[in-house]
């Protein structure tokens, strides 16, 4: 992260908003007090003739928690030099999509030094800016909490939106391999993206934003290998797949979009995902068959589509959470699909 040393020298060569020109003031000395901090920088940005003079609050991390820290003191050094008609603004290294909105919702001027930014001005300016690059890239605790093996913590909170310690979610997810060191750093992660809250127990604050980061960063199963395969899916047939994956410890779970959610099957071929193809099927009569397969048997590494499976009619069934981010992820009919499925969470809280 940039030290305000860092940002200095890279404000002094000159930040640039276009129309807007932007200079430091070096003139205007405010008075410290014990009630109110002075600012980092003093800043006039003028457009067309009319100039503003900013109090600027410097912070070297963009995160959303820290953004709205910043937001509040820069609004109380403004209000402490009220005499010098100033305005607040929040300058950070890089602001994101959903930062620049917060800044707009709380009507707050804020800069990055890559030309993001909100300007706002009461009856003179509100002009917005987005799209340029991260200059300054945070070093982050994991690559995406939302992503991969460590996107488990994640699903385990809206499998269960509290855990009394972080111990409790090593626990609750310890057949999957999951660390404590990984435990804390997503949980750090979500906790900057007021997602969750970890006083005095770790809480789920905001679902359906969970919900829409998983989606967003979902990516397809890959597949270790697959086959296509003519069974008899009878009870007996059943029985001896779970008794198959019991005995050797392995997972399986077929895939059923159906059971939560309008979606009639055409093909009628059923997705069944493993851990070990070649145990899961022993002693069961098949075929392989290509144009008439009844199930797609796929063997993958990837533990995300075991977890929180379901265990109903002697078969193990993907999640409802599983299932919603495959479809929502597919086409029109499949979106469609996966909103009632995302409904059905934010319509009640999880177990």
């Amino acid at each position: 992260m940039l030290s305000e040393s860092e940002a200095a020298r890279i404000v002094e060569e000159g930040l640039r908003f276009p129309p807007f020109t932007i200079t430091i003031r070096r003139d205007m000395v405010l008075e410290s007090s014990a009630s109110s901090r002075r600012p980092d920088w003093i800043f006039s940005i003028a457009w067309e003739g009319a100039s503003r003079d900013f109090a600027v609050e410097y912070k070297n991390s963009g995160s959303m928690s820290t953004l709205r820290a910043a937001i509040v003191q820069a609004g109380s050094i403004a209000y402490a030099n009220k005499s010098r008609d100033l305005l607040p603004l929040v300058l950070v290294p890089f602001l994101r999509p959903q930062a620049l909105d917060e800044l707009v919702r709380e009507k707050m001027s804020g800069l990055d030094l890559c030309g993001n930014g909100v300007l706002f001005a009461p009856r003179a300016w509100c002009a917005y800016r987005s799209g340029e690059k991260n200059l300054y890239p945070e070093t982050v605790p994991v690559r995406s909490p939302y992503r991969g093996d460590q996107s488990l913590v994640a699903r385990a909170l809206l499998t269960r939106e509290e855990f009394r310690t972080q111990t409790e979610i090593v626990e609750y997810l310890g057949e999957y391999g999951i660390v404590a060191s990984t435990v804390s750093k997503v949980l750090r992660a979500l906790e900057e993206d007021l997602i969750v809250s970890r006083k005095p127990i770790i809480r789920l604050e905001r679902r359906d934003e969970l919900i829409d980061r998983l989606r967003e960063n979902f990516t397809p199963l890959k597949a270790r290998s697959a086959k296509r395969l003519r069974v008899e899916l009878t009870n007996p047939t059943k029985e001896r797949l779970a008794d198959n994956a019991s005995r050797a410890k392995i997972w399986y779970a077929v895939s059923a979009p159906e059971r939560y959610t309008m979606l009639p099957s055409s093909s009628g071929t059923q997705r069944v995902l493993t851990s070990d193809a070649t145990r899961l099927i022993e002693g069961v009569s098949y075929q392989e068959d290509e144009r008439f397969p009844t199930i797609e048997l796929v063997e993958t590494d990837s533990k995300l589509p075991f977890f929180d499976r379901r265990f109903e009619e002697g078969t193990w069934w993907t999640s409802p959470l599983q299932e919603y981010l495959q479809l929502a992820n597919g086409g029109k009919r499949e979106e469609q699909a996966a909103a009632a499925i995302r409904a059905s969470f934010l319509a009640k809280k999880a177990g």
